[in-house]
């Protein structure tokens, strides 16, 4: 009895069935393709992964009564367009649409070739240090000399007269300490200053006077009350007598102190650039504490006003290291 044949209907349901789960399986596993063809990328390879000897004709139901193999194709028939395609729009040599299998995780760079690293950083450096060394004065052999430094901000550290840069001016140089620029060192110092032939050797200025006796003079060889020396003025007050008229004017001769008194209150005898009356010398002043004072200035006990500088220990700024004696402010000297 001959074998019936298949019928034409299932053939072609078998077809179907293989056609579309080859699509189910490319929507699903869209690189399986590459797998099964080692990765080769072309189409060449792709042929030989669909239609090779070593898989069952898509005609044929598995043995197993699975659905037939979705990636059969006929033998002699040509790869599909959409895998021709897919193939060719892959970089040689990786799956997965260009992206490198199996990379080295943060591979070294190549110190055998391409273009040197950057040599900045270990100059910068050098520069740097270069620069500090210029700074600080070495490194070239050069001296910045004594009145660089101070001039930055300071008083000059001199070493003699010469450095004070005013005439007016003198090197005081003590054992340990650097010298200092000041009024006077002695009384020599202050010979020719007018009013104030004594030099105080706690603020090396020039004063009227250091004791009361001899350097103040009573206004009259017959006055039997003592004239005084300021504590902190270096100011001499005359001694006078009650009953003549031996104070300068304005002058008058106190009762109580005996002495040639100018003022008494601040309020009633003194008023202008001098509106406060001291208490002890009893001569108005410009002011008697730092709190009368504005700007920055202090106020000087020995003159009795507002000034800059007292010494030149008091001028810092850049520029202006001096402190006029005079004056009584903060110069360069050049």
């Amino acid at each position: 009895m001959r074998p019936r044949a298949a019928s034409p209907c299932l053939v072609l349901l078998a077809l179907a069935l293989g056609t579309l789960a080859a699509c189910n399986r490319r929507l699903v596993f869209p690189d399986r393709q590459n797998a099964d063809g080692g990765g080769t990328g072309g189409a060449a390879a792709n042929g030989d992964a669909l239609g090779g000897a070593d898989r069952p004709d898509a005609a044929d139901a598995r043995a197993d009564g699975s659905a037939p193999n979705p990636d059969a194709i006929p033998d002699g028939a040509p790869a599909p367009d959409g895998a021709q395609d897919r193939a060719e729009d892959r970089p040689e040599g990786g799956p997965n649409d260009g992206v490198v299998a199996d990379a080295p995780p943060d591979a070294p760079p190549d110190s055998g070739g391409g273009d040197a690293p950057d040599a900045g950083p270990r100059d910068t450096a050098a520069d740097q240090a270069e620069t500090g060394d210029a700074a600080s004065g070495g490194g070239d052999g050069r001296d910045a000399g004594p009145d660089s430094a101070p001039d930055a901000g300071g008083p000059i550290a001199c070493t003699q007269d010469s450095e004070c840069r005013l005439s007016t001016l003198h090197c005081l140089t003590q054992a340990g300490q650097p010298g200092v620029c000041v009024q006077c060192r002695t009384g020599a110092d202050c010979a020719t200053v007018s009013g104030a032939p004594h030099c105080d050797p706690a603020s090396n200025r020039c004063v009227q006077c250091l004791v009361p006796n001899p350097d103040c003079t009573a206004p009259s060889s017959t006055t039997s009350h003592p004239s005084t020396c300021g504590a902190t003025s270096h100011r001499c007050t005359a001694g006078c007598e009650d009953d003549t008229s031996t104070c300068p004017a304005p002058a008058i001769c106190s009762e109580t102190t005996h002495l040639c008194t100018r003022c008494t209150s601040s309020t009633t005898d003194c008023g202008g650039q001098t509106p406060y009356c001291h208490p002890t010398d009893f001569v108005c002043v410009g002011c008697l504490s730092n709190g009368d004072c504005t700007g920055g200035e202090t106020c000087d006990p020995i003159t009795g006003r507002c000034v800059g500088c007292q010494t030149s220990k008091d001028c810092h700024a850049p520029g202006s290291p001096l402190c006029d004696p005079v004056k009584l402010i903060c110069v360069s000297g050049t």
